[in-house]
């Protein structure tokens, strides 16, 4: 049996593309497809115990400053969780088309007003913690890493299913240990 993440996640990417999409240009399979997905996730929805059970999903908001967005400061020290994916720069710039999943994804958040909650992120500071020692000894150390971050975990399922060859976790932060989660090692150089 699927899980309501499963529908979830189906149906934002399907009609984030759908709405881009001449709606007579599909075939009549994918429609009704999407047809009965909708009316099952909307039937999982109205059930009160999975009312009880959905948090409240962390965003962190950006800023634009000349054309460009970055991440607010924290204004607390209140830890969020972060999930990623990690993947060779190779594969993900050359191997994947990376550049057009996040564009949809981003263009998708600014149709609905969401702030952004996904970050790519090119040599990850947090890979170097002690916490990830475990994932880096899987890694070929003779390659450069990237990393997208999210606080939304149902989008870094989907990416970890859309990209296969890819690592996943995830931390919190800001800590001790990590206090700019969404740090470079690329910003000291």
């Amino acid at each position: 049996m699927r899980t309501i993440e499963f529908y979830y996640t189906y149906l934002i990417f399907n009609y984030s593309w759908l709405e881009t999409k001449n709606m007579t240009e599909l075939n009549s399979k994918k429609k009704i497809g999407l047809k009965k997905i909708k009316n099952k996730l909307l039937g999982l929805l109205k059930q009160k115990s999975y009312k009880e059970q959905k948090q409240p999903l962390n965003r962190v908001e950006l800023k634009s400053t000349d054309g460009t967005l970055k991440p607010v400061e924290f204004k607390s020290n209140e830890e969020k969780t972060y999930y990623f994916v990690l993947a060779s720069n190779d594969f993900l710039f050359s191997e994947e088309p990376i550049e057009e999943i996040l564009r949809e994804r981003y263009q998708y958040y600014k149709r609905i007003n969401l702030p952004l909650d996904f970050w790519l992120i090119r040599s990850p500071k947090f890979l170097q913690t002690l916490e990830m020692q475990e994932l880096r000894n899987k890694l070929d150390s003779s390659k450069s890493y990237s990393a997208i971050v999210s606080t939304d975990e149902i989008f870094v399922r989907w990416l970890k299913l859309r990209l296969l060859n890819v690592a996943t976790g995830k931390f919190a932060g800001p800590t001790s240990v990590i206090p700019s989660p969404l740090g470079s090692s690329c910003d000291d150089k």
